[in-house]
């Protein structure tokens, strides 16, 4: 085994007793030579919220469902379940690798210890890019869902077009 490849330190066979799963949960972090420091108040809910909002799916269906309404018709409306689908099989991937590599940096972490340190390195900064990309599409959406909002709520009308 090249000596860039990480592997997974064993799974903790620690039972939530006395300490509870606090407890477990830090023997599994310590296998990773981390110590736990960060508290751990997000519950259901909140973690729903959190990452619900990070992938701003309203983004995506205030800017991009008229369009594909108007080029693709009714068979457009189908693709959506498909999509939401696809999608759920994603996530729950991320879930399960993640409960197996419960540390901090998400994908580039999970790519150290999966593989070796290069497609670490480059998935890190593919991961930044696509970070900066989605904070830009987002930003791209606000005027296009905002300023015919504005206008309707102030009874402001377009310019229009041509000259008295």
């Amino acid at each position: 085994m090249p000596d860039d490849v990480l592997t997974r330190p064993p799974q903790s066979t620690a039972q939530p007793g006395p300490g509870g799963q606090e407890a477990a949960d830090a023997h599994d972090l310590a296998g990773f030579g981390y110590k736990q420091e960060l508290k751990r108040v997000l519950g259901v809910y909140s973690s729903f919220a959190v990452a619900f909002s990070y992938i701003s799916p309203s983004t995506g269906i205030f800017t991009l469902y008229a369009l594909g309404l108007g080029t693709g018709g009714a068979f457009f409306f189908w693709t959506w379940p498909i999509v939401a689908i696809g999608q759920l099989i994603v996530a729950l991937n991320f879930a399960e690798v993640s409960s197996h590599f419960p540390v901090a940096g998400s994908v580039y972490q999970w790519t150290k210890y999966l593989s070796n340190r290069t497609y670490s390195w480059f998935t890190g900064w593919v991961y930044l890019f696509a970070g900066v990309l989605t904070v830009t599409a987002v930003d791209v959406t606000i005027p296009i869902v905002l300023i015919p909002l504005l206008n309707s709520v102030f009874d402001r009308r377009p310019p229009s077009s041509s000259r008295r």
